[in-house]
């Protein structure tokens, strides 16, 4: 996933834009695909949890009105980060929407 810092569309000069690997975690979702059925659906996340570690990212500045992008899948929607809990020793938990 990509941070855009400070929810600007653009990177903010004074902080960088990072790439980090983490878990993405919808309670929300409505319904289930099978793996390679034949149709494309698109949603929209109200509420979803990012966790990332923070041994692998032990300096990552992310603040809640940053914009969260799963690099991974193309075309999917940027979230906005609404609440940063950072103080858990191992985990770093973003809350996002879409």
């Amino acid at each position: 996933m990509a941070s855009t810092p400070n929810g600007r569309p653009k990177a903010d000069a004074c902080r960088d834009v990072v790439e980090v690997m983490g878990v993405l975690y919808c309670p929300d979702e409505m319904g289930v695909a099978a793996p390679g059925s034949n149709f494309t659906t698109k949603t929209a996340i109200p509420s979803a949890r990012i966790a990332i570690s923070r041994s692998a990212y032990p300096d990552l500045d992310i603040r809640p009105g940053d914009f969260i992008r799963a690099l991974d899948r193309p075309g999917e929607p940027t979230l906005k980060v609404g609440l940063v809990t950072a103080d858990q020793r191992s985990l770093i938990v973003l809350e996002v929407s879409s």
